[in-house]
C-alpha cells in the first residue's frame, strides 16, 4: 500500500531523531523508538521522541534552577494528556537519557544534570508509590510479542524480529509478566517453529511417489483420456469400501501413473465430443485396441500345440 504524504513526512521526522550524526544521542533515540514500537502504547511513534527531546533540552536550559525546571517538566507532561503507561514511559527514558548524557556549557565545561535527574526520579516514584519502578507493563511480554508477530508480512520478517528482540532481552535483562518459560526461550521456540514452517513452505509437498512411466508416441494424451473415461463409465473402478470413486480421483491416479497432469480432462473430453470431431476419430483408438486384441488371440490360436 502506498504511504500518504503525511505518513512519509512523519517517518522522515522520526528517523531524524536517530540519524543526526551524534553517536550518543542517536543511540538513545533509536532505543526509545524501538521501545515505543515494541510496547505500542502511543498512537504515533513520533510522540515519545519529540516529547523526550523537548524535555531533555528544557532540563539542560533550566539546569541552574532544577526545582522550577522539574515542575515545568511535570506540568508539560500533565498538559499533554498522557495516560499512566505513557507518563511512565516518558519519565523512564528521559531519566535514563539524562543520567547517561554529558552536556557542554558555553565555556566548554562538562555539565551533568544530577539534581534534575534526582528530582525526576522522585516524580517518577510518586506516580505509583505503592509499586516498585518500573510500574508500567514490562517491555518483554510474550503475549504482546505474539500479537505483534501477526502484523509482520512473512516468516523471514518474523524470525528477524524475534532474533532482535531476544538479543535485546538478553542484553537488558528485562523481566516479563509470564511466570512460566523465560521470554528468550519463548523466542527460541517460536524461531524453531517458524524455521520448520519456512522449510515446509519452500519444499514441494511429496504426496505421491514419482512414477517411472510416461506415454510413448504410440498413444496421445487425448486417447489415453478416452480409454480411462470409457473404463470409468463402465464402472471398472471402485474404492476399497466398494463405493464408486469420482472421475477426478480416477483421472488423477492415472495421470500420476505416467507423470502427466490430467486435471483438464473435462475440457479435453468436451473438445473430443465437439461436433467438429467425428465419431470415427473418437473410436479410432478403440478400433486399434480391438484389432490388437484380435491379432493376439489369433496368434495364440495358431501356435503349434504341444
Amino acid at each position: 500500500m502506498k504511504k500518504s504524504k503525511k505518513q512519509v513526512s512523519d517517518l522522515e521526522t522520526i528517523e531524524s531523531y536517530f540519524t543526526s550524526g551524534n553517536t550518543h544521542t542517536d543511540k538513545y533515540y533509536f532505543k526509545i523508538y524501538k521501545a515505543a514500537e515494541r510496547e505500542q502504547i502511543f498512537e504515533s511513534l513520533l510522540t515519545p521522541l519529540w516529547i523526550i527531546n523537548k524535555l531533555s533540552s528544557d532540563c539542560y536550559a533550566g539546569r541552574k534552577k532544577p526545582v522550577q525546571t522539574v515542575k515545568q517538566v511535570k506540568g508539560f507532561i500533565e498538559s499533554e494528556g498522557l495516560n499512566y503507561e505513557q507518563k511512565c514511559f516518558v519519565y523512564d527514558h528521559l531519566i535514563k537519557l539524562i543520567e547517561d548524557s554529558t552536556w557542554t556549557d558555553e565555556n566548554g565545561k562538562e555539565v551533568h544534570l544530577d539534581q534534575i535527574k534526582e528530582l525526576l526520579d522522585n516524580e517518577f516514584e510518586s506516580l505509583a508509590p505503592e509499586k516498585a519502578k518500573p510500574v508500567y507493563e514490562p517491555a518483554f511480554v510474550w503475549e504482546k510479542t505474539k500479537k505483534y508477530l501477526e502484523t509482520l508480512p512473512d516468516t523471514k520478517a518474523k524470525i528477524r524480529y524475534l532474533t532482535e528482540i531476544k538479543t535485546d532481552y538478553q542484553q537488558n535483562h528485562g523481566f516479563e509478566m509470564d511466570w512460566g518459560t523465560p521470554f528468550d526461550k519463548q523466542c527460541e521456540l517460536e524461531i524453531k517453529k517458524l524455521k520448520a514452517l519456512a522449510e515446509l513452505e519452500s519444499t514441494p509437498a511429496q504426496t505421491k511417489a514419482v512414477s517411472k512411466f510416461t506415454l510413448s508416441k504410440a498413444l496421445s494424451k487425448i486417447d489415453y483420456i478416452r480409454i480411462i473415461n470409457a473404463l470409468y463409465e463402465l464402472r471398472c473402478f471402485q474404492n476399497k469400501d466398494e463405493t464408486y470413486p469420482n472421475k477426478i480421483d480416477v483421472m488423477t491416479a492415472f495421470g500420476n501413473l505416467i507423470n502427466i497432469d490430467l486435471s483438464d480432462f473435462s475440457n479435453n473430453i468436451n473438445k473430443a465430443f465437439n461436433s467438429n470431431v467425428s465419431i470415427e476419430q473418437n473410436i479410432e483408438i478403440f478400433d486399434k485396441l480391438q484389432k490388437k486384441t484380435k491379432d493376439l488371440y489369433l496368434n495364440n490360436q495358431n501356435k503349434p500345440k504341444k
